[in-house]
């Protein structure tokens, strides 16, 4: 008999694996390589990978649904939806559409759209999900297996979908990706229907939320000051991967095959930088950590500037960038998600972190749709970028970078000792799911403060 407590949870483990599949596929690189092929515009680019993150108020208003359909129900239906828009885009790859048709960027548009409607509808379950059946030792534990599981499964579908670019042409090689995104998505399904169901949690009113974000957005405050530095980098950082994609397809002609194989690298770094901060952020806190990744974003924006002025070129110095990217983007979301509580009160911190996720979420779905539209170029419908922008963009992230440096070396920053909460370690490596992990467990911070509310009136 196995005595492993997490036994029951092991198929969790397996959804994150076979989600990993379907989100780099569908919202990551292969992506932004299936517009290019479809003549989309810097600026449609921009608008489809904004969805994601432009949706990310709807998981807060999915909690609302939880109480009515419980956690299981609610995610299998969502995900069973999300992933019948994959066969939209299965179709259109195998069609193989000329570039520049406007009824094929039409169905691409919407398949996105839909699939990341209903994506964000679901992904308000899982994380308060786990919370509430996981028992709570155990809970890093899971976490970190989710980790492993998921850093696995990227860099091999990353890598993956660069051979098959290799071995294939262009629109066979995203026929067989995106059926392979539907198929993740349909074992992830599997899986999920193996967890165990929570109990559905009660009913509570918005309205009793709504003076905590007003203290906390209108009042000055470190999380306020700080807020108001993450809105900033948002500008630049958040548009860096698909804009890169595009440009070495577009100006430098790199194939579909190594465009994937750097990103695969940067995942790589990802997870190097993930284990480092693992080791590290405990003991430095997380100003160093933040200083290192805006350092690193400064020198992110300076081999780019100079690849745009043929300073730089080939592709080791590609995979240095891609690698340098990587790290910078883990070292900033580890310090964002370690420095967060800090600044919280505990009582509202769930809440609190689900309406700041949704700020910075539509901050970064506008940031990609705005550089896109002054990315633009010419008017012959042919795809290309605006290289006097794109120097703009990257001055813009080397200045804004440099600006924040100053602004966390000015600030007072409450450094942290010890043992960080599992929910913010277990995320250093999913962008995605750090912004769920903060949206989705609104619901549990409307259960304490309908609860406390109760204890006052009681008291009173």
């Amino acid at each position: 008999m196995d005595s492993n407590p997490l036994r029951p949870f092991r198929a969790g483990v397996s959804f994150s694996f076979f989600n990993a599949i379907t989100w780099q596929i569908a919202l990551g690189t292969p992506m932004v390589l299936f517009a290019e092929n479809l003549g989309a515009s810097t600026f449609i680019v921009g608008v489809v990978y904004s969805f994601v993150f432009l949706m990310a108020p709807l998981e807060v208003a999915g909690s609302f649904l939880l109480p009515r359909f419980g956690y299981k129900r609610l995610m299998m239906t969502c995900w069973a939806l999300r992933s019948s828009f994959l066969i939209p885009l299965i179709w259109l790859a195998w069609k193989r559409p000329e570039s520049g048709e406007g009824w094929a960027l039409w169905v691409f548009v919407g398949g996105l759209f839909l699939f990341c409607f209903f994506r964000s509808w679901g992904n308000c379950c899982f994380i308060p999900w786990m919370y509430a059946v996981l028992p709570k030792p155990q809970r890093g534990s899971y976490f970190g297996s989710v980790q492993l599981a998921v850093g696995l499964s990227s860099i091999g579908t990353l890598f993956l979908c660069s051979a098959l670019f290799q071995w294939m042409d262009t629109y066979e090689a995203l026929t067989i990706e995106f059926s392979l995104a539907l198929f993740g998505s349909i074992l992830g399904l599997v899986a999920i229907s193996a967890l165990p169901d929570a109990v559905k949690p009660n009913k509570i009113s918005f309205l009793d939320t709504l003076s905590i974000a007003r203290s906390y957005l209108l009042r000055p405050s470190r999380y306020r000051y700080f807020l108001i530095l993450q809105l900033v980098m948002t500008i630049c950082a958040s548009s860096l991967p698909p804009f890169i994609a595009y440009y070495l397809k577009v100006e430098k002609g790199m194939e579909e095959s190594g465009i994937l194989s750097l990103v695969a690298l940067q995942s790589v770094g990802v997870l190097f930088a993930a284990y480092f901060v693992k080791m590290a952020i405990d003991k430095s806190g997380p100003r160093s950590i933040f200083l290192l990744s805006l350092s690193l974003y400064c020198a992110t924006a300076l081999i780019w500037s100079s690849n745009l002025n043929d300073l730089t070129t080939g592709f080791p110095i590609y995979a240095t960038a891609y690698v340098v990217m990587g790290v910078a983007a883990c070292f900033w979301f580890s310090a964002n998600m370690n420095y967060l509580p800090l600044v919280i009160d505990e009582a509202h911190r769930p809440f609190v972190l689900a309406v700041h996720s949704c700020i910075v979420s539509v901050a970064s779905g506008l940031s990609p749709i705005i550089w896109g539209f002054l990315l633009k170029a010419g008017s012959d419908g042919l795809p290309s970028i605006n290289q006097g922008w794109f120097s703009v963009f990257f001055i813009a992230l080397f200045l804004t970078s440099i600006g924040l440096i100053y602004g966390f070396m000015r600030v007072r920053i409450p450094e942290f000792h010890g043992e960080s909460e599992w929910g913010f370690r277990a995320e250093l490596i999913r962008p995605f799911r750090a912004i769920t992990f903060s949206a989705s467990s609104a619901f549990q911070s409307r259960q304490a403060v309908g609860k406390s509310n109760a204890r006052s009136g009681k008291e009173e």
